[in-house]
């Protein structure tokens, strides 16, 4: 029986995250890494056993130092590693041997320095991991902290410590955890679990987040991500987060990335690995941020709000302030980050203007003035009358002077207030300070015990952060209400597929043996035949119906414009006659090696709009589906939307109206709309050939899909798709 792949294996992390006994190899006073693990596991509280190993020493730190892993009295739970990158692979084998049931490698210089001697060292360490069934982190990490066991196994100092709380961090860096820890903690905000993944050689971060998921002190996941090693992993286990209600955060970098793979079809060079990332996150309710102080203002709206509560359809933000400044401001960062503050509903506005002075704006956001620190009455009623508004899903109040500290007893009665409305009120309700600023030890301590409401910095981040919470909380119900998925794959049609692309028996399909294909899918093509003579030609037109398009059919004439090979609008047989000899010589003087098998004879389709789908294929997350408007909409303004097969009816309207090319296809200045409908349904069955042949197919164009007037469907004039290309 073959060992199970890496992305399949269910790793038992808790000897690893929460483990009752460490062994330390290379344990010494002098070693900075190995002094700060055993200073940090005293420091949060380790209550189990430490066994430094170093047969140079007889004590270090106060604790028996043992000649080697095979000496120590029992089988620990986890084997720290800090020795020369040279010991590191016996040591996993003696703590293999030893009965130890996970390790952590410190030490550094394998994957990550691409050297092929230490490249091999890794993928040995990493078989032994498999084989075993022995989780290894790292190497090149610095440990992870659980709060809630006191288990401190950092090798890196961090300062003040950790407030126990319900973040979990998973950082692919070791450096930045260390560095994102310390605001966290002056913030008041809890963590769960700090963990730096390093090379992620066995264990993958999914297989953190998994652990995670699981945990029950743990609601919300932060990751700070570099790259994928197990994108199928990744994408089963955001599927469980999103079951569950349990949102991953994550930082990615690299949006300047293209996929690792010359591109033939037009689709792959509009896409690079940011496009089918986002579109990946967007599947799964991913939520994604662009930089740190998104990700703590993210987690800190996300840690205070777990009761996944149903928020009324399109609902936005209620903001209340007393400042006439910060709510100009709110209003312009709103609409400059797309946020939704919406209008209140007539009988809101009616209850405020009786409640609040004559002086103040009672729109959204509103100025309620510094009335509200005389009346204290005023603004718990004013929060309350927000919160009741059915176009508002979280109240957010903005405080001009920030958090109040012990010396302003006025502003402590004011959050007394906010945290009364907090227990009463059904939505999420956030304190923003208008601009980020240090927190002394009473407000810190404050934070850290109050979790009825989310305190933000940064008008701008906070609303970022409060629109994801709403979007997340819808993506929520939809995944939770979903009767069944997308269609199942069709064997059936799968296999006359693959048939038919055997016996095409290239990896490049022209547009006529492409169209073949999207046919068994039940996408409407233009009529069309492809003939080899004139005759043929002349015969064909008169078919079809005049006016007609004609265009070579050559697998190795991919853009046929190019080499002269489309004529449009051709009106008779003469011209028809004409136009097939000018297009074999045209593709003849264009490549003269060319295999021409024809010339296409075409319907000519007028009325309607085109559009592009395409399929582009990532080397971690595979293939995505591409939908745009055709011609400058998709090129020049980037107006083009990613889905990850399979898609939903829901999800292809979604990708259809998340356009600017939408309002041409609803109809604009007198022109009719168009078929919607039938470009919804022929989006599904893309979705679904992709789906199907996701290990077949590695680019598709369909440019353009034509979109004919309402109730007359689609048609796609032209296509090209690549199969993959294999190994052998």
């Amino acid at each position: 029986m073959s060992a199970p792949s890496i992305q399949e294996i269910q790793w038992d992390l808790d000897p690893l995250l929460n483990p009752k006994s460490i062994a330390i190899v290379g344990a010494s006073e002098t070693s900075f890494f190995s002094s700060l693990l055993m200073q940090n596991l005293r420091h949060f509280g380790f209550d189990g056993a430490i066994y430094p190993i170093n047969p140079k020493y007889k004590e270090v730190a106060g604790l028996t130092c043992y000649p080697s892993l095979a000496d120590i009295p029992a089988a620990p739970d986890n084997v720290a590693i800090i020795v020369r990158r040279d010991l590191v692979l016996k040591t996993v084998e003696d703590a293999i041997a030893a009965g130890a049931r996970s390790a952590t490698i410190v030490s550094a210089g394998f994957g990550e320095t691409d050297e092929p001697e230490w490249l091999h060292v890794e993928e040995q360490i990493r078989d032994l991991s498999v084989k075993h069934g022995f989780p290894i982190m790292g190497p090149n990490c610095l440990g992870t902290i659980s709060t809630h066991r006191n288990v401190g196994a950092l090798t890196a100092p961090i300062r003040g410590g950790l407030h126990k709380g319900n973040i979990a961090l998973v950082m692919q860096s070791g450096g930045l955890l260390q560095g994102l820890a310390m605001p966290f903690y002056q913030r008041g905000i809890g963590l769960s679990y700090a963990v730096s993944s390093g090379n992620n050689m066995s264990l993958d971060l999914s297989d953190f987040i998994d652990h995670f998921l699981d945990d029950p002190n743990t609601d919300v996941i932060c990751a700070y991500v570099e790259g994928f090693k197990q994108p199928e992993k990744f994408k089963r286990v955001a599927q469980k987060a999103l079951d569950l209600g349990k949102p991953i955060i994550v930082l990615k970098v690299g949006k300047s990335e293209k996929a690792a793979q010359a591109t033939l079809a037009h689709t792959g060079s509009l896409a690079g690995s940011d496009s089918v990332i986002n579109a990946v996150f967007e599947k799964y309710g991913v939520v994604r941020v662009a930089d740190f102080d998104d990700l703590i203002e993210t987690s800190a709206v996300f840690a205070s709000s777990t009761d996944r509560i149903e928020l009324p359809a399109g609902s936005g933000i209620g903001v209340l302030s007393g400042s006439g400044g910060s709510v100009s401001l709110c209003s312009d960062l709103s609409e400059e980050y797309g946020v939704n503050v919406p209008g209140l509903a007539p009988e809101t506005k009616q209850k405020l203007i009786d409640a609040l002075p004559p002086s103040a704006i009672v729109l959204n956001p509103v100025d309620a003035t510094a009335q509200i620190l005389n009346d204290f009455e005023l603004y718990r009623t004013t929060m309350r009358t927000l919160s009741e508004d059915p176009n508002i899903g979280v109240v957010l109040y903005l405080m001009a002077l920030g958090l109040a500290s012990n010396d302003v007893p006025r502003h402590q009665k004011l959050l007394e207030i906010v945290i009364d409305v907090a227990k009463t009120i059904d939505k999420p309700l956030v304190i923003t300070s208008l601009m980020s600023h240090s927190l002394d030890d009473w407000q810190r301590e404050f934070l850290s015990n109050h979790k009825e409401f989310a305190y933000t910095q940064g008008i701008g981040k906070s609303l970022k952060a409060i629109q994801s919470l709403i979007d997340y909380n819808a993506a929520y119900h939809r995944n939770i209400r979903r009767v069944a998925g997308p269609a199942p794959a069709n064997a059936t049609r799968r296999e006359k597929a693959l048939a038919y692309l055997a016996s095409v028996g290239r990896a490049v399909l022209t547009e006529h043996e492409t169209k073949k294909l999207l046919a068994i899918y039940g996408i409407d093509t233009s009529k069309e035949v492809r003939v080899e003579t004139e005759d043929e030609a002349v015969k064909a037109a008169e078919a079809i119906g005049y006016p007609v398009v004609m265009k070579v059919d050559s697998p190795d004439i991919l853009h046929k414009t190019d080499a002269g090979g489309v004529k449009v609008g051709v009106g008779n047989a003469e011209d028809v006659r004409k136009a097939f000899r000018d297009i074999i010589e045209s593709a003849r003087h264009y490549n003269a090696d060319a295999d021409i098998l024809g010339v296409l004879i075409q319907e000519f389709i007028s009325g309607g709009s085109e559009t592009i789908i395409g399929v582009t294929s990532d080397p971690q997350f595979g293939p995505s589906v591409m939908f745009g408007m055709g011609g400058i909409f998709v090129e020049v303004f980037e107006d083009s939307v990613f889905k990850v097969p399979p898609i939903s009816a829901r999800e292809a309207r979604g990708m259809v109206e998340s356009i600017k090319g939408y309002k041409i296809l609803r109809g604009t200045r007198g022109k009719p709309a168009l078929d919607i409908d039938a470009l919804i349904t022929a989006l599904q069955a893309i979705g679904a050939m992709v789906d199907e042949l996701s290990d077949v197919i590695e680019e598709m164009d369909i440019n353009p899909l034509i979109v004919l007037p309402e109730g007359k469907g689609v048609k796609a004039a032209d296509g090209l798709l690549v199969v993959r290309r294999s190994d052998g």
